[in-house]
């Protein structure tokens, strides 16, 4: 099996795998580069837009296959964007607004 590395760049910073990922098939390698973005892209917990890319090389540091995700966010009306700069970031909109009936 052939080694490949999966390298990550945030648009601020580049990571660069130096462990690397055993694949049967180089045809495995856009799943598997796609599927690193999206396990990263989750815990992204903020409105920042970014995009983030995975390039990937093969065990003699070429590199093969590049992947980008594009995260866009905005409010569609601006009183959702009042309201949510008043609700605490580390709790559901519910829960706060349910405590503040209290």
């Amino acid at each position: 099996m052939a080694r490949y590395f999966s390298d990550l760049d945030d648009g601020n910073t580049k990571y660069v795998d130096s462990v690397g990922t055993e694949l049967p098939d180089i045809r495995m390698v856009p799943s598997e580069a796609i599927g690193f973005l999206t396990a990263i892209v989750k815990d992204v917990r903020d409105e920042n837009d970014r995009a983030l890319s995975v390039i990937v090389r093969d065990d003699n540091g070429r590199s093969i296959f590049v992947a980008t995700l594009t995260l866009q966010s905005d409010w569609l009306e601006t009183r959702h964007l009042a309201e949510a700069r008043n609700t605490p970031s580390s709790l559901p909109h519910a829960i706060h607004r349910t405590q503040q009936s209290s």
